[in-house]
């Protein structure tokens, strides 16, 4: 991941250069934070109209990439068990009903 990071910010991939490398926060484009109260409405759903007036949201290259192969992860994992261990799941199941 660390091959990565470093290419995707030498090749400014989602303006990484304009923001820190490594960070949880959340950020304008101009390295600003990001205040998440200003787009959502009392119910908590976002009002895209703030939304556009506020500008995109950004996060940092690191926490983009943890986020990707989380997700990665998660779904392969499902993926691999599915694949090899899908039969006798199914029969597992079906002995229980």
């Amino acid at each position: 991941m660390n091959i990565v990071t470093h290419l995707m910010y030498w090749f400014n991939v989602y303006k990484a250069k304009n923001l820190p490398i490594f960070s949880d926060g959340i950020f304008k484009e101009n390295n600003q934070d990001y205040n998440i109260s200003n787009i959502i409405d009392p119910n908590f759903h976002i009002d895209l109209e703030k939304y556009d007036h506020e500008g995109r949201l950004y996060l940092s290259i690191v926490l983009l990439l943890t986020y990707g192969f989380s997700f990665a992860c998660l779904i392969t994992t499902i993926v691999h068990v599915s694949f090899f261990h899908g039969r006798d799941l199914w029969h597992l199941s079906k002995s229980f009903v």
